[in-house]
């Protein structure tokens, strides 16, 4: 037996909000990443911004899929 149940129009709202600013601030920290040098992104400080930002997107992507109700 399956049930199922109506997401709030405000809480989708509110979450596709948020998908889209946290996709944005991704996309500047991954901007201002990739303008460091190759020195600095293959360092410690460099790889572990980058493991940072590839999480920002994934929680991103993550909240867009919320964004539809289940079937």
């Amino acid at each position: 037996m399956s049930t199922s149940f109506k997401l709030d129009k405000d809480l989708v709202t509110r979450v596709a909000e948020l998908a889209t600013d946290l996709s944005a601030a991704a996309e500047a920290f991954r901007d201002a990443w990739n303008e460091r040098t190759e020195r600095w992104q293959e360092g410690d400080k460099g790889t572990a911004t980058d493991a940072w930002i590839e999480g920002l997107e994934e929680v991103a992507e993550s909240l867009e899929n919320l964004e539809s109700e289940p079937e």
